[in-house]
């Protein structure tokens, strides 16, 4: 026997309408105020079932002129035998919106449902703000209509219907992945934030347009998906990530297909899947393709080229489209690195420092840790030499100091702290150059450089010269008095 359905309307108290094992055989609609099916109270189950065939297991919120929302807590789950309407009013003019939210960490809510329609008045939304990142949360309902779907936070959505949904698809933050063959829906406009991404799993995808600030990945899908965007393509210093068999022109590889126009700047992470290098023919190899004004700049990640086999891959673009070209690789010689250290000698007092300063004879786009063969510990001297010291990018220098410590014998010797550049971890990265580096920190017998020695006064250059006139005075008289008239 069917159990009669309960207007939302006449319920005294809404929980005791939806109380586990509760089977509604119409359809419901709710108008206005919160379903809060998540916060039923203690010892009452979250869990509404609503089954039927045909207009029946339907759930329609805000069939009227109020706001109607459904809050999908931790735990939370919904059966609904057919279809959910958001919002469930048929009129496009229809003012009253539908939203569900799904949150959660561990469990989040959970909805069992074939169809998830947007209602016409465009004014359905869903919005996953769970922060579940294990991958493992799957929303299978078929979306369908003109809605929004909203990724708020940093959880992981999979998408594991058959997705034709119209309007905004806007990932603020997480992952939502592509887990079916309907995943991605085409007639969306997709919009990425800086910290959000959307994996379009192992298959090609197409959508309406996609505005990039943050992510899209295709790495999983081989070497043979494609992302086709029917519209523009916008990017905000987006990246998309591809794989490629990097070989020769005909090598096999994933791409971007932009129907409409480009615009901004795009990083291009391109992983290569088993190729081994060859030199290119032609344009190269294809990794986007734009049939519309190809306004938008692509790059590859610094240090901004591929290397494989000993072939280089730079991206390149030729009419519309970029390609991946190669050259044959020319050895060049690794820049030179030493190091020196002033001053080289310092004496035993409190206070004294050298700098030793790691040189590069030209600067790198990128960072350079250089190792070094570390002085020996003593208790005469303190270092913040360490290895490797890293030159920025876009620097020639890095230094650090060793500094004197003050000595307590009177028969300390001299102490020598050596350092020196010591190979690189990566074959090439850099040339070890120049001699050793050396610092003597010297005892308290050593005498210093000139020590016993006595300066000799000197006139300096205006006493000299003030010397050389007065004996050019004297000379004058002496001159004249020898060489006066004669009696």
């Amino acid at each position: 026997m069917k159990k009669p359905i309960l207007p939302l309307s006449q319920c005294a108290l809404l929980v005791f309408c939806l109380m586990a094992g509760t089977a509604y055989a119409q359809p419901i609609n709710f108008s206005g105020g919160t379903l809060p099916t998540g916060n039923l109270g203690p010892g009452l189950s979250t869990k509404i079932v609503i089954v039927g065939e045909q207009s029946y297991g339907t759930l329609a919120l805000s069939e009227g002129p109020a706001d109607a929302v459904v809050n999908m807590n931790e735990g939370t789950a919904v059966e609904i035998g057919r279809r959910i309407i958001l919002p469930g009013s048929s009129s496009p003019k229809a003012r009253g919106t539908g939203t569900i939210k799904i949150e959660g960490s561990t469990n989040p809510g959970s909805i069992q449902v074939q169809d998830f329609q947007f209602g016409q008045s465009q004014l359905g939304v869903i919005n996953f703000k769970h922060t579940d990142a294990s991958g493992d949360y799957v929303f299978a309902p078929n979306l369908l209509g003109p809605g929004a779907v909203n990724i708020n936070r940093a959880g992981t959505t999979n998408f594991a219907g058959i997705n034709t949904y119209e309007g905004t698809t806007s990932v603020k933050a997480g992952m939502l992945r592509a887990a079916s063959l309907g995943g991605l829906s085409p007639s969306s406009d997709f919009v990425l934030a800086s910290i959000a991404t959307v994996d379009t799993g192992v298959r090609s995808r197409k959508v309406k347009s996609l505005s990039n600030a943050g992510t899209v990945t295709l790495a999983a899908g081989g070497t043979a998906a494609v992302l086709t965007v029917a519209g523009n393509y916008l990017s905000d210093g987006g990246a998309i990530a591809l794989n490629t068999a990097l070989g020769d022109s005909n090598s096999a590889t994933e791409k971007l297909v932009v129907h409409g126009d480009t615009s901004g700047d795009t990083v291009l992470n391109i992983s290569n899947l088993g190729g081994s290098g060859a030199q290119t023919t032609g344009n190269g190899i294809l990794v986007v393709e734009v049939a519309g004004a190809s306004n938008g700049v692509f790059s590859l990640p610094a240090p901004g080229y591929l290397e494989v086999g000993g072939f280089r891959y730079d991206l390149v673009k030729t009419g519309n489209n970029w390609y991946l070209s190669t050259s044959e690789r020319t050895e060049a010689s690794p820049v030179e690195a030493s190091m020196v250290c002033t001053p080289s000698q310092l004496g035993s007092a409190a206070g004294l420092v050298a700098t030793c300063a790691v040189s590069l004879n030209a600067a790198q786009g990128v960072d350079t840790p250089i190792n070094l063969n570390l002085p020996a510990t003593s208790p005469r001297y303190t270092t913040t030499c360490g290895s490797p010291i890293v030159v920025a990018a876009n620097a020639t220098q890095a230094s650090c100091t060793i500094t004197a410590v003050p000595s307590t014998s009177p028969d300390d010797g001299d102490v020598m702290a050596e350092l020196s550049i010591a190979p690189p971890t990566v074959p090439d990265a850099y040339a070890p150059s120049g001699a050793l580096a050396q610092v003597q920190i010297l005892g308290n017998g050593t005498p210093r450089p000139g020590a016993g020695a006595h300066a000799v006064p000197t006139m300096g250059t205006v006493g000299l010269v003030a010397m050389a006139s007065l004996m050019g005075m004297i000379g004058l008289r002496r001159s004249r008095k020898h060489n006066g008239p004669q009696g």
